[in-house]
């Protein structure tokens, strides 16, 4: 999370979801305080794996069957914000927030909020440049770090 934040960062805080697809999530924030950072920026990569929806129930059969509906419900709103991302996982999209990636049966949803130092301007102009950095921090994230750990297991 340091190295995708550029800036050290506070222990990792460990949430759980239940319901519909059940994950764990593991979130870093930046250390330094709001007003020295010039906000709260973090990282977050939340896992959906096949033990943890047959331990503890889950609305879908399968990560890969909640990363399907998740992709056909976010495509169907009619925005543009959602994107194919090729070359991550086995398929992955960018719902304008969060980067989802499907790979070996695990569903990984990653985001990342930082600091990007993108100059002032008109704002869909900042709006478009902060979306790509922060699709850019979370396909990095996902390729250097989270992938090549999952692999691992």
């Amino acid at each position: 999370a340091q190295k995708i934040l550029g800036a050290p960062v506070k222990d990792a805080m460990i949430t759980h979801d239940v319901g519909f697809a059940p994950g764990t999530k593991c979130s870093y924030f930046t250390a330094a305080p709001m007003e020295v950072a010039g906000g709260v920026w973090s990282v977050s990569v939340e896992v959906f794996d096949q033990a943890t929806f047959d331990k503890q129930g889950s609305y879908f059969k399968s990560p890969s069957q909640a990363y399907h509906r998740g992709y056909k419900a976010a495509t169907s709103v009619g925005t543009n914000e959602v994107k194919d991302v090729a070359g991550v996982g086995d398929s992955a999209y960018w719902n304008g927030h969060v980067l989802a990636v499907l790979d070996r049966g695990v569903e990984l949803d990653l985001a990342v909020h930082a600091n990007f130092h993108i100059p002032p301007g008109p704002g869909e102009k900042v709006d478009a440049e902060e979306d790509a950095a922060e699709l850019h921090a979370a396909t990095d994230l996902a390729k250097t770090i989270v992938l090549p750990r999952l692999e691992k297991l």
